[in-house]
């Protein structure tokens, strides 16, 4: 390994040198290595799922910059120099996040709130609730409404009075705009 200190001719370039070295700076250092040979390392069942998300993640925001109306989701959400692209490419890697729930006005009748309050690093897009009984049978299911007061708590209404059993089921679902979605289990 090679090191100059502010040499006027290297200060300013970066990379691939030849096919067994490259350039880089650091900290005001122009340094001279050697291309680390990494083909014979074997990458883990980890590293191959986390690479094939990215390449999922990458493709994904390659078709939403190919798509005037997908990426015009993306351009409010545009600062710090980040483009539709990396917002898109972040919002397929992350999923949302359900933070706290509220069941103090859910009593089984109807008009009753489910209340939950979800964030994404986007923006959370739509919520689904699902009630069940203790078998497994499906009591009713719908989609709940951003409340419009906060614009951050998703809220379902319960539409039919039903019995409220200690083992009834609660599943709320929340999901973005590239379709990741986060389920919790709401207990009483």
């Amino acid at each position: 390994m090679a090191s100059t200190k502010h040499n006027i001719l290297l200060r300013h370039f970066t990379g691939g040198i030849s096919d067994t070295h490259y350039l880089m700076n650091r900290g005001g250092k122009e340094i001279w290595i050697r291309k680390p040979n990494r083909s014979l390392q074997v990458k883990t069942q980890k590293q191959k799922l986390s690479q094939s998300n990215f390449k999922r993640a990458q493709q994904y925001a390659s078709d939403v910059n190919k798509d005037p109306v997908r990426k015009s989701f993306y351009t409010p959400f545009r600062k710090d120099g980040k483009t539709e692209y990396n917002l898109a490419l972040s919002d397929f890697s992350i999923a949302p996040v359900i933070h706290s729930y509220d069941l103090h006005a859910y009593r089984g009748k109807e008009g009753d709130i489910i209340e939950v309050d979800a964030s994404d690093n986007i923006k959370v897009i739509a919520a689904w609730c699902v009630i069940y009984t203790f078998d497994g049978s499906i009591i009713e299911e719908g989609a709940a409404q951003l409340n419009p007061f906060t614009g951050l708590n998703w809220e379902y209404t319960v539409k039919n009075t039903h019995q409220l059993q200690p083992d009834n089921i609660i599943l709320f679902s929340v999901f973005d705009f590239a379709g990741n979605e986060t389920k919790k289990v709401l207990r009483q």
